[in-house]
C-alpha cells in the first residue's frame, strides 16, 4: 500500500465537502466537513486484496456513519450542516486537478442518496434491491437472478404479485444483446462469456436492475 491515502470517491475532499478514502493502513476512511468541525471514521478492519466489499457512508445531521457490507463498521457524533463546493465529484481521485492520491483499483458501484437510509434498507443494499422512485418512503424489494454466473440459462425471481413483460441484458458499453417479451422467468440466452446488465419490467411498470456474469462451466 502507498504511504498516502488514495481515494475510491470525493466531491471537494476533506478540505471542502466529504470523501472516501483507504489509509496506508488499508481502512476505507469516511471524511465530512460541516459547518462546525471536519470528522474521520474508520472501517474496524481492513481491506482485503482481490475481495470485494461494499461500503455505505451516511451523514445524518447528528452523526457520522460507516457500514461494510451491510453491518455498522464506525461511528462519531458530527453535527452542522455540510460545505459546499465548486468541485466536480470524481472517482478514483481527490479532484480533477490532483493525481497523487489516486485508488489504482476497482469500483463497481457508485450511488448517492439525498435522505437518511434506515438500516433495513443498508442491510439489503450488498445484495439486489429495487428502488421505487416518487414516494416518500424508499422500498426495498428482494430481486433475485439465479444462478449467477450462469453457462446457457438462468432464473429470475420478482417480487410476489410481480409479473414479468419484459427482459432487456445490455453489455458493459451499453449495446443490448438481448430482448425478450415472454413472461417466463426461466431465461435461456446465448451470448459471449462477460459481465452484463439485466433489466427486468414487470407489468406494473416497475423494473428491476441486477449485474450478470456469463461463465461457461
Amino acid at each position: 500500500m502507498p504511504n498516502n491515502e488514495q481515494f475510491i470517491l470525493s466531491h471537494g475532499s476533506w478540505e471542502e465537502r466529504y470523501k472516501v478514502s483507504i489509509t496506508p493502513d488499508k481502512k476505507v476512511r469516511w471524511t465530512v466537513k460541516t459547518t462546525l468541525s471536519t470528522v474521520d471514521v474508520d472501517a474496524d478492519t481492513i481491506l482485503q486484496t482481490g475481495k470485494f466489499d461494499h461500503f455505505t457512508c451516511i451523514y445524518t445531521g447528528y452523526s457520522l456513519e460507516l457500514y461494510r457490507n451491510g453491518k455498522l463498521s464506525a461511528f462519531k457524533a458530527q453535527t452542522g450542516l455540510i460545505q459546499t463546493t465548486a468541485k466536480s465529484l470524481t472517482i478514483a481521485r481527490k479532484d480533477e486537478g490532483t493525481s497523487d492520491y489516486s485508488f489504482k483499483g476497482t469500483v463497481d458501484e457508485v450511488r448517492i442518496y439525498d435522505a437518511d437510509l434506515a438500516q433495513s434498507i443498508i442491510r439489503l443494499l450488498p445484495t439486489t434491491f429495487k428502488l421505487k422512485a416518487g414516494i416518500e418512503d424508499t422500498i426495498i424489494t428482494v430481486f433475485k437472478v439465479y444462478p449467477n454466473p450462469f453457462s446457457n440459462e438462468f432464473h429470475i425471481s420478482l417480487p410476489t404479485g410481480e409479473n414479468i413483460s419484459q427482459i432487456e441484458v445490455f453489455d458493459l458499453v451499453g449495446k443490448k444483446v438481448f430482448l425478450t417479451t415472454d413472461s417466463n422467468t426461466n431465461i435461456q440466452i446465448s451470448i459471449p462469456n462477460g459481465f452484463y446488465l439485466l433489466k427486468a419490467t414487470a407489468d406494473s411498470g416497475n423494473s428491476y436492475k441486477a449485474k450478470i456474469i456469463k461463465k461457461e462451466i
